[in-house]
């Protein structure tokens, strides 16, 4: 079976589910957009495709019970 991150199978599963004008949102360590193998060949896919609309980082200490930074990324259905 193929390992893929939380945050791959989010976004897979969430474009699978969508309606054609629906968004996907998933909170994601900011490795989802440095680390190589299957992320980055996701990433290149949804530039490729037009699927990635915004990404939005969010520094360390902004959330409670961590201190690590994350982003939002959205991503859409193909135009």
């Amino acid at each position: 079976s193929k390992k893929i991150t939380a945050e791959e199978y989010v976004i897979e599963k969430g474009l699978d589910s969508i309606r054609e004008d629906g968004n996907v949102l998933c909170v994601a360590s900011l490795g989802l957009l440095f680390r190589g193998g299957s992320e980055a060949k996701m990433r290149k896919r949804l530039v490729e495709n037009g699927q990635l609309q915004t990404i939005v980082y969010f520094p360390p200490g902004l959330l409670k019970h961590t201190g690590i930074p994350f982003c939002l990324v959205i991503v859409s259905q193909e135009l």
